[in-house]
C-alpha cells in the first residue's frame, strides 16, 4: 500500500451526513487500525484521517458519503495548473485513484470548482480529458476533482479527488429509487441505532423502497426483518432493491396499513420507520392523523424495552405526539440532521424511542 508521502497526499477528508459525524468516527475506529485516528473538522459533515489511503477499505465505509484525498498545490490562481509541472502533479495524483481500483471502473470525470464554467478550467477540463482518457460530464463523473482554497485560509489551492466512482452512500443496490427515499448512510445510523441483535424482530413501517431493510441486513442475521406499506409500488422497488442486495430471502414485504398491523402486542423488539415529510410523500393534514395512529400501533405491537428508530421533518408534531404518548414510549435521543436536496438541505430529526411498560 502506497503511503500518503509517496502519493503527495496533504490529507484524507471524509464527508459526512452533518448530524452523523459521531456514527462514521465509530465505523472509522472499528474498521481502520488505531492510526486513523479520525478528528471532526470546523465544517460541519467532514472529518480527517490520518490513515495510509487504502481506497478499498475507505470504499466499504457505511456511514460516509464520500471520501477525498487532498493534496495541496502551492499556485496562486487555477490558470497555474496548465503549467507543465503542475499539470503533471495534477495526473498523478487522479491517476492513483484511477490505479487503485478495478480497470474501467472510471470512464467519465467531473470538476467542482468556483469558477468551473471559465476559460481557465475549460482548458483544465481539456487537459485531464486527453491525459486520462476520460469524458467529461457537466454535472456528475464518476471522478470527482473539487478545486478549492484551504479552508484554514492557508495560501496555495487544494484539490480533492474522491475515491469511489460515485458517493458511498449511493449503494450499488439501489437498483430502484422511490420518492422520498432515504439516504442510505442515514439509514445505516439509523439501523445501528436499534442495537442490532440476532434475535432482533425487526419491522420497518412505511418501508417505501426498502433502504433499512438492507442496512438492517448488512449488520448480520436477525430473527425476522419484515416491511409494511400501503403502497404496492413501494412493495415492488423494495423487492427490487432486495434482490440486488442479495438478501431478498431473508425479509417479507407486506402489503398493510402500518396503523393496523397483524402481528400480536409485544412481539417486536426492533422498529423503523422513515415517515412522510408532506413534501413528496404525504400531506401536513395527512400526518396530523397518521403519527399519532402510527405511534400508537407501534407502541401497541412493542416489547418492553424495544427501540422505536424514525426520522421526520415535522419535528413540531412530532413533539406533540410525543407529549400525548409519554406514558408509552421515552424520548432517548433527538438527532437533528442535514441531508443534501437538489442545492440546499432539508433538516430532518432521528427519533430514538424506547418503549416503557
Amino acid at each position: 500500500m502506497a503511503s500518503r508521502a509517496s502519493l503527495g497526499i496533504s490529507s484524507i477528508e471524509v464527508e459526512v451526513i452533518p448530524g452523523l459525524e459521531e456514527f462514521a468516527i465509530e465505523e472509522i475506529e472499528q474498521r481502520m487500525s488505531a492510526t486513523a485516528n479520525p478528528r471532526r473538522l470546523q465544517k460541519e459533515g467532514r472529518l480527517a484521517l490520518r490513515s495510509p489511503p487504502d481506497l478499498q477499505l475507505f470504499n466499504r465505509l457505511k456511514s460516509v458519503v464520500a471520501v477525498h484525498l487532498v493534496r495541496l498545490f502551492d499556485v496562486p490562481r487555477p490558470q497555474a495548473f496548465l503549467g507543465h509541472e503542475n499539470l503533471e502533479r495534477l495526473m498523478d495524483f487522479a491517476q492513483s485513484v484511477i490505479a487503485g481500483l478495478p480497470k474501467g471502473t472510471f470512464t467519465t470525470f467531473y470538476v467542482s470548482a468556483a469558477g468551473s464554467d471559465s476559460a481557465i478550467f475549460a482548458r483544465v477540463k481539456s487537459e485531464i480529458a486527453a491525459r486520462l482518457g476520460l469524458t467529461c460530464n457537466d454535472r456528475e463523473g464518476d471522478l470527482l476533482l473539487t478545486f478549492r482554497r484551504p479552508p484554514d485560509g492557508g495560501s496555495g489551492w487544494e484539490v480533492l479527488v474522491r475515491t469511489s466512482p460515485r458517493p458511498l452512500a449511493a449503494r450499488a443496490w439501489r437498483t430502484c429509487d422511490f420518492p422520498g427515499a432515504l439516504n442510505a448512510s442515514v439509514a445505516y445510523a439509523m439501523v445501528t441505532l436499534t442495537k442490532p441483535r440476532v434475535d432482533d424482530v425487526f419491522v420497518n413501517l412505511c418501508c417505501g423502497s426498502g433502504t433499512l431493510m438492507v442496512e438492517r441486513l448488512a449488520f448480520g442475521l436477525a430473527e425476522s426483518v419484515t416491511g409494511y406499506d400501503v403502497d404496492q409500488r413501494a412493495l415492488d422497488c423494495a423487492r427490487l432493491n432486495l434482490t440486488a442486495s442479495g438478501s431478498a430471502s431473508e425479509a417479507r414485504l407486506l402489503l398493510h396499513d402500518a396503523r393496523g398491523l397483524p402481528l400480536p402486542a409485544g412481539s417486536v423488539n426492533a422498529l423503523v420507520a422513515d415517515l412522510p415529510y408532506a413534501m413528496l410523500v404525504g400531506s401536513a393534514r395527512e400526518n396530523q392523523r397518521l403519527y399519532p395512529d402510527l405511534l400508537k400501533e407501534a407502541a401497541r405491537i412493542a416489547s418492553v424495552g424495544a427501540r422505536f428508530v424514525l426520522i421526520t421533518t415535522a419535528r413540531h408534531l412530532m413533539t406533540e405526539v410525543l407529549d400525548d404518548f409519554a406514558s408509552r414510549w421515552e424520548r432517548d435521543r433527538v438527532i437533528p440532521i442535514k441531508i443534501p436536496y437538489h442545492r440546499g438541505y432539508i433538516t430532518p430529526s432521528i427519533y430514538v424511542l424506547s418503549r416503557k411498560s
